[in-house]
This record gives C-alpha cells, structure tokens and sequence, in this order.
C-alpha cells in the first residue's frame, strides 16, 4: 500500500484542512488554527518526496508524467473555483478588491500567487479578509517547491539524500528566523521551504530507516508512545498561540509532530471516519472555502466580533461543506483518476484554459463602475507625498513641508499623515507645514509598541530612534511655533502586544499597555517639545465602528448587496468607539493635567444619534478609521483646522 493511501494520513490531512477552516471562521478556540497550512506543508513534503524517491530508485521516474500527476490533481478544480470568483466578483466586489483579483486570479494559475499577494499585504491585515484567493498563497509554494523537487531527488545520490536535506530544513529555518516578522518570510519559499523539506526529510529518512531492520523499534511499543506524544502536541498546537512571528516555534513544533506521526503511523486517527472523510476532500473543502468567507467579509457591513457575524459564519462554513461534496465529486475526482496520456496535446489544453482563465480576471478588473472613481477615493491617505512615510528613521525630506520657512510640525503615525491634506487644503487659514510621520509609530518619546509579545525588539527600536530623529529635527527648524501631536495611541494603552520603554540610564524594558504608560510618554513628549519653545496641539481620532466605511459607502453607490449597513454608513452612537476605549480617558488626563489644547473630530461629526461618515454623497474615510484625501480637506474645513492650530501657536 503506498504512502497516498494510509488512513492516518487522510485523517492528519483532515485534521489540518479542518483547523484552517475553523480558524477562519473566527472559531475563538482554534485561535492558531492557520497552524493547519504548516502540517499540510510537511505532509505534501512527504508524499510527493516518497512517490518520487520511490520512482527514482526502481527507474521509472518520468518528469512528465509526475507533472501531468500535479496538473490533474490539482488545475481543474483550481480553474473552476478561480472562474467562479470571476464570474461573480462584478455583482459582490467593490472597485478596490477586483482591482486585487486581477492578481489573484494571474497568481492563483501560474503558482505564483504568494508573490503577487506579498505585494498587496500580509495575511494577517484586515484587507486581506476581502481577498477571494488569499488562501492560493499555499499551493503556489507547494508547487514552486516541486518544480525543483524532482531534479534534486534525480541528481542526488542515494547516500546523500539526507544529509543535503537536513541542511536544506535547517538553512530555510535559519533565513525564515532572521526574516521574522516581515511579509516575505510569511510568503516567500526560501523561509517556507523548510516545512516541506521536513517532510521530504522523513520521506528519505523512512525509505532508509523505518522500513529497514534497523527501524523494528519504530514499529512496536515505542511507534505507540511516540504517536501518542506527537497527536497530543498536534490537537493543542491550533490552541495556543506562541508569542512569536509566525512561521516559527509554534510552526516547528507542530511540524515535528507530523514527521512523528508520518514515520510511526497513528492507529488512533486511522479510526478517525469523520476526519478521514475530510482528508479525502481536504484539496476541494481548501479551494471552496476561503472564497465564501471572503465573499462574506465583503457584503458584512456591521460590527464584527459579534454573536450575528459569528452565527453567519456558522451559515457560510455549512454552505463551503456543501459547495466541497459537488466539486470534490464532480470535479476533482473524475479528472484525477481520469487515464489521460502524456501528451503536448494534453498539456497545451491545461497552458491554454490556463490563459482563459487569467484572462477573464484581468477582464473583471476592468469592469466599469459609477463616474466615482472609487478606488482613487479609496487610495492609501500618505500626506504630502509617499516618501513622507519614513520607511526606517525619519529624516527631512524636501517633499514633505510646504514651505522652506514652515511654521507648523505635524508629527505621528498614519493618523497624522492624514491631516497634511486638511492643513494644505483651507485656503482661508494657510498653514506652512512640515510632515514628520512614520506608519504604526505613535510620537511618544522613548516608547513604542511591540505588535506581539516576543516580537523583535527592532520594530520599536527603530519607532523609538525616528521619534529622536524628529525631536532633534526640530531643533533645526526655528520658524516652526506649533507641533501637531495625531495617533490613536490605541496600542500604548491597551491589547495584547508588549510596549517597550526607555529607562532613565539607557536601558530597555517591556511592560504591558496601559494609560499611565502612554500618558507619561506623552508627557516627557510635550514637555521636550515645550523645552524649545514651541506650542503642542493633540488631534483625537476618527469616530469609528470598525465598519469600513469607504468599502460601505462605494456599495451603497453601486448597489451592491450588503448585509447589515446602516444608512448612508453612518455610526450609530450605540456602535460608536475609538479605536481603543482606554483613548478618550489618556486625551481628557492630557487635556486636564498638562494643559494641552486637543481638536476631536466627534465634536463636529457626531450628534446625540450617529456621527456622519459621507458629506454630499462623498466618503470621508478612506477605511474604517483614516480619512480620505477628500475627507481630510473637508472635515479639516469643518474643524477650521488651521484657524484652530494658528491660534494654539500665539
């Protein structure tokens, strides 16, 4: 019986599509459940690698014979799935997330779906929900893994096998560790490699070891003991979370498991008929599923985390099972063990609907839309210019200040950038300005957040250094009289991450979030800013609900269906929050205690019913929380900004 067929593995491979799954139902108990994607890498690893090791060694490995094996198995369900998305994305994707699909869909056909992604975002970002065939990421390094895969196995000598194996696993390791955190090693194969080489590892390992006499200890009571240990770790790893980038511990962990269970068998998942079941149609249920729930995300224009969003969730996984059985039997089966011969006819079909395909992506990225153009209104709010961004430590730029003599610093994060477009645009009060912004870098000086616990310290290193950079920058500007403080503060004052901290003699240590934390960074902040002579202003955040208020605003134009959408997207009072509920009591303890003047853009936006997210049939916001270009100069007006800022600098 070969590898393919083990009934322990069909159920490990169940057992992995159904942790993704849940996880992406938001299921709160399998919070690490995309830990399923690491154990289906090894797994792949160690089929592919055993079928071909298998092939190699008895002489009757061909290349086209293994890659027609690939091509069936997997493009004719991929095609369907991927022109099924196409074909709907007019009449449930707004303008932004089709423009996206283009990508996705090129991607998604030509393996190479995990490049195209790594340039749009990270897995774990909010946009990334909107994204149909976000999940194709996987298979396209799976299979980028075994275009090269075959020709190693052919090259290398029998003997070498798994020596040059093992320092492929822990070289990919090394550069996905020294990647950490970042989009590529999320993405890319050289930090994903290793997981799939674990894989193939124990595929030559078992091949030379547990078949051999010297593997007779691995078949017995000591097979039972070690399965056993390894299925424990294995069910509680998509449970925990480790406070780590991921891939990493929680990855290796879980993937050391599966080698276990590979190589010694488990009787008990063997019995498993239910996660069999959806081992069998782990392929389909992992194509059809993602794309239903993204489709959700789209039309969902409520509150999230909440019991409706998760009861429909609930509706949307039972649906993805149904749509699995039809495409698992109709689709991936017939052609899979369909006996086609290897021929240039065969593979010129699969090139050619291949091309159909990407083709009616990029067609369905073109299709037009109202005279709005709303994915420019929808464009990422940087201020002045891309480049006033800071990608490492701020440094002045020429692009970034309004005039050579500016009179007004604005200082923070995103949430800053957004008020260079309100400074610029109120031509009854000019304001000469100079931008100082880093994305997710609040201005408090000696603090920053760290993302997650354990996360590298340079994130806030560098957060912290660029702070300094400003602060001395100011120095150097002696016409500017006022600085603009703008940030959430959100992640200084409360959630899961750590907040570094500068001690007095130079040292670092990590603390909790917390509103003293944050009010005390604000105040060494201010009272620094003071120390050159010049005026503060904090600016509050936007009123929120966490609704995407732009996406919300554009379907209700186009007619799209939406489920859950109040009218004309405005936030009600009852869901209105700032994006931490901690933020308003840190602004009123600045407000009261130092004295510092603060702009609330709710004073002008909300009344005792909602808070007004459109003016004249025109967004605000750009996203849930940052405002448009167009919002900025207009809710910039309405505060009378620059009257309000020159007035601060008297």
């Amino acid at each position: 019986m070969t590898a393919t067929l083990r009934a322990d593995i069909q159920s490990l491979r169940g057992f992995a599509v159904l942790a993704v799954v849940l996880f992406h139902a938001k299921l709160r108990l399998f919070s690490a459940g995309y830990i399923g994607v690491d154990v289906f890498f090894v797994i792949s690893g160690y089929l592919m690698t055993r079928l071909v090791i298998e092939a190699v060694d008895h002489g009757t490995f061909r290349f086209s014979e293994f890659y027609l094996r690939r091509a069936k198995r997997l493009l004719p369900a991929l095609y369907v799935v991927c022109t099924g998305v196409a074909v709907a994305a007019p009449f449930v994707l707004a303008s932004l997330e089709r423009q996206w699909l283009r990508g996705q869909v090129l991607g998604g056909v030509t393996f190479t779906a995990n490049v195209a992604l790594a340039r749009q975002s990270g897995y774990f970002d909010g946009e990334a929900e909107l994204k149909p065939l976000l999940h194709l990421w996987s298979l396209s390094i799976e299979e980028q893994f075994y275009l090269l895969l075959p020709a190693l196995v052919v090259v290398l000598p029998r003997r070498f096998r798994t020596a040059v194996l093992a320092c492929g696993v822990m070289a990919s390791y090394a550069w996905s560790q020294h990647r950490a955190g970042s989009v590529h090693a999320f993405y890319g194969l050289p930090s994903r490699a290793w997981e799939l080489l674990l894989g193939a590892l124990a595929a030559a390992w078992h091949s030379r070891v547990v078949e051999s006499p010297r593997g007779e200890r691995l078949r017995g009571r000591t097979a039972r003991v070690l399965s056993t240990i390894a299925l424990f770790v294995l069910v509680a790893a998509p449970l925990h979370q480790l406070p780590a980038p991921h891939p990493g511990p929680l990855a290796a962990i879980a993937g050391l498991a599966t080698v276990v269970l590979l190589l010694v068998g488990s009787p008990a998942l063997a019995r498993v008929a239910p996660l069999r079941w959806l081992g069998d149609r782990s392929y389909s249920l992992y194509l059809v599923h993602w794309p239903l729930f993204a489709v959700f995300h789209n039309l969902w224009m409520a509150p999230r985390d909440t019991a409706p969003e998760r009861l429909a969730l609930g509706g949307v996984l039972m649906l993805s099972l149904g749509l699995t059985e039809l495409l698992y039997r109709f689709v991936e089966r017939p052609v899979h063990y369909a006996p086609w011969p290897v021929t240039w006819r065969v593979f010129g079909g699969f090139g050619v609907a291949t091309a159909a395909v990407a083709a009616l992506g990029f067609a369905v990225a073109r299709v037009p839309d109202a005279a709005i153009d709303f994915a420019t209104e929808r464009r990422r709010n940087v201020g002045l210019a891309q480049a006033c961004d800071a990608p490492w430590v701020w440094a002045p730029q020429a692009a970034c200040a309004t005039s050579n003599t500016p009179t007004v610093l604005l200082w923070g994060d995103s949430f800053a950038m957004q008020w260079a477009e309100a400074l610029r645009a109120d031509s009854a009060n000019p304001v000469s300005f100079v931008q100082a912004t880093k994305s997710s870098c609040a201005p408090v000086l000696g603090v920053a957040e760290l993302p997650f616990a354990g996360a590298p310290r340079e994130w806030a290193l560098e957060c912290v250094a660029s702070n300094d950079a400003v602060l001395s920058g100011l120095r150097q500007m002696p016409t500017v009289t006022t600085v603009i403080l703008a940030s959430p503060f959100a992640r200084l004052v409360s959630g899961r991450g750590r907040v570094l901290t500068r001690n007095a003699d130079g040292t670092w240590r990590e603390e909790r979030p917390r509103v003293s934390l944050a009010f005390d960074g604000l105040r060494r902040t201010i009272s620094a800013i003071r120390a050159t002579g010049r005026h503060v202003v904090l600016i509050g955040p936007m009123p929120s609900s966490g609704v995407d208020v732009a996406r919300c605003a554009e379907r209700w134009v186009l007619g799209l269906p939406m489920l859950g959408a109040n009218t004309e997207c405005s936030i009600p009072l009852r869901e209105r929050r700032e994006p931490s509920a901690t933020v308003g009591a840190l602004l009123d303890s600045v407000s009261q205690r130092l004295g510092v003047p603060i702009v609330r853009p709710t004073d002008v936006l909300c009344d005792a019913r909602q808070c007004r997210t459109m003016r004249d049939g025109w967004s605000l916001y750009l996203d849930a929380t940052h405002l448009s270009y167009r919002g900025s100069a207009v809710v910039g007006r309405m505060l009378a900004l620059g009257a309000r800022v020159r007035e601060a600098g008297r």
